[in-house]
């Protein structure tokens, strides 16, 4: 990825710099030639760096400190000249054209960072960023084998986009506009949690055993299995499901399942610890999946939130922990997805979070969870902050932590609250 560092300001004089960071960590010149037919030099991110500041897009026109971006520092850098515009005719060309770089319209090909950078350029200096940047998408996919990865380039955007999640420039006329808000507390919450880690040959090899016809690469088999298995023998079907659910493809088919899942594994009476935490998992691991976490936010978040109340209640550590990574996911896809809670539902998540973070025993692990998704909570709906303010929940004690980024966000979290008008 290349992120261009577009301008220094230097006694009134505007010099540009871009910089460029390899997303793809140098994977792209090593491999390129055998698949694309041609060298590349990398999959780049580029950014501008104009008055002391670094503008980049991904969730939306984002800023921070020069190299200190979610992407990483640069590989390179490009010198764009010098500009006679001033920060608030650049701050001002940014709101002009805020509403063709949001969310909804990011796409890693058509609509991408270095779009924005070029247009920026563009704009400070009279001339654009390198062509072999913004050129790269189209060179790609006008090779063989470049439309092959147009499925994968489309899954990989949302992880992409979301990392600068909170880092987003303030574009209202009132206020300091080149400063985000609360960047340690998005950098904490700034990707979904992926649970990946499985022993498949083991797993398999006891699926069959419960299920001598089991067919373990079949979704439809297993969702099919699940509704007719108990809780005990449950547990090796819902691990090889959690793994399968990170395909979009393979989420999109258990979304309207999952209500039945979680009812079945995680709040009802009768389920056993090993498949309450595996099937908080699985829906981990659903909502890794835009498409398929907008469905359950929509139409599902009432069944999906108590599953994160039942699970941070449980008196095992691992149980909790997956719920807390349910929370943190269902939080960060709300807010990517600008869909809200209901009031219901953001109350009783909430609640249990809040319960969770007041408790003794809550180890960091867990607590970086629940902090990045109270933040999130609380930092886009008021009444979620009056309530965390009512409930005194106490995020700073974790402001000594030395999880530097903890630390930080739960201070962040904290001043969030604080703010509350109730």
């Amino acid at each position: 990825r290349e992120q261009e560092q577009g301008a220094n300001l230097r006694k009134d004089v505007f010099a540009g710099d871009t910089t460029c960071i390899d997303l793809s960590q140098g994977m792209a010149a090593q491999m390129s030639p055998g698949l694309l037919g041609k060298q590349i030099g990398g999959i780049w991110h580029t950014g501008i760096v104009a008055f002391g500041r670094e503008y980049y897009f991904g969730g939306g026109i984002c800023v921070d400190a020069p190299n200190t971006t979610p992407y990483g520092l640069p590989k390179q850098t490009h010198a764009l000249g010098s500009t006679s515009r001033t920060q608030e005719e650049f701050l001002s060309f940014l709101r002009s054209i805020g509403h063709r770089f949001t969310v909804a319209t990011y796409h890693l090909l058509d609509n991408n960072c270095n779009n924005f950078s070029d247009e920026c350029a563009r704009f400070l200096t009279g001339k654009g960023i390198p062509p072999y940047i913004v050129d790269l998408p189209k060179e790609v996919m006008a090779t063989p084998f470049g439309q092959m990865f147009r499925p994968m380039i489309d899954s990989m955007q949302g992880t992409i986009r979301d990392a600068s999640m909170g880092h987003e420039l303030n574009l209202s006329s009132a206020g300091d506009a080149s400063t985000p808000t609360h960047s340690a507390l998005h950098s904490l919450a700034k990707s979904r949690i992926r649970l990946e880690k499985i022993n498949r040959d083991a797993v398999v090899k006891k699926f069959r055993e419960l299920d001598p016809s089991a067919e373990p690469e079949s979704v439809l088999y297993i969702l099919d299995f699940l509704e007719r298995a108990q809780a005990e023998v449950a547990f090796p079907a819902l691990d090889l499901l959690r793994i399968m659910a990170l395909e979009s493809t393979n989420a999109a088919l258990m979304v309207e399942r999952l209500p039945s899942i979680l009812d079945k594994f995680v709040t009802s009476n009768d389920t056993t610890r090993p498949s309450l935490m595996m099937a908080l998992r699985v829906a981990v691991n659903v909502l890794c999946s835009d498409a398929a976490a907008e469905t359950v936010v929509r139409e599902a978040q009432d069944v999906v939130v108590e599953a994160c109340a039942r699970g941070l209640e449980h008196d095992n550590a691992q149980v909790r922990l997956a719920a807390g990574a349910l929370c943190l996911n269902l939080s960060i896809a709300c807010t990517s997805l600008k869909v809200s809670l209901s009031e219901s539902s953001a109350v009783r998540l909430v609640c249990c979070i809040g319960d969770r973070l007041n408790s003794k025993d809550v180890a960091e692990s867990e607590a970086s969870q629940l902090i990045g998704a109270l933040g999130l909570l609380v930092s886009t709906d008021e009444d979620a902050k009056i309530l965390a303010k009512t409930m005194e929940i106490n995020t700073l004690r974790f402001a000594q932590s030395k999880a530097s980024e903890l630390a930080m966000a739960a201070r962040d979290v904290s001043e969030l609250i604080a703010k509350a008008s109730g």
